[in-house]
């Protein structure tokens, strides 16, 4: 038996059988690979993936979705809070593709953690053009990726490929 998270992101309490009515957290193993949707599953836009090894947390995109205007909201994106109260911890943003719902929500990351951004070559340019509109309080470390060239990122092991998706150079 499971109850819910308090938090909304943490891992499910399982009942211990052997004591009646005592949670305790399944320990996941040094070696476990914790992956946690921040937005974008099960919905169009907000595509956001944190992605936990060990101590080191990369986010694969960050984007927006438009929303209906109906209550005045312009844009919505995943809530990055995740991200942030893990800033020790989080080593990368590794971007996909540069349409809005995977890059959209750049600006309003590095508003509050300075993490170094890879992203394909097109991507990066449009990252840079949000980036223009939104200034981050510090120059951010912005990295191309490119198919084929693998680099190491914390206790992780990143090989982009080519994918093809709209006509631009996503990986």
């Amino acid at each position: 038996m499971t109850d819910a998270p308090s938090d909304g992101y943490s891992l499910p309490v399982y009942r211990n059988r052997s004591t009646p009515g005592e949670a305790h957290p399944r320990a996941p193993s040094p070696e476990s690979v914790r992956i946690v949707p921040l937005g974008g599953l099960g919905e169009v836009g907000m595509n956001c993936l944190a992605i936990e090894h060990g101590d080191d947390l990369l986010a694969i995109d960050c984007g927006v979705t438009f929303p209906d205007r109906t209550f005045g909201v312009d844009v919505a994106f995943a809530r990055l809070d995740y991200l942030v109260r893990r800033r020790d911890r989080f080593r990368a943003l590794i971007i996909t593709h540069g349409h809005e719902d995977h890059i959209g929500a750049v600006p309003y990351l590095l508003r509050e953690v300075a993490v170094p951004i890879y992203a394909p070559p097109y991507a990066m340019r449009l990252i840079e053009d949000r980036l223009a509109e939104l200034p981050p309080p510090e120059r951010p470390d912005l990295r191309p990726l490119h198919p084929a060239r693998s680099f190491g990122v914390g206790s992780f092991e990143i090989e982009a490929y080519t994918r093809l998706k709209a006509g631009d150079e996503g990986v």
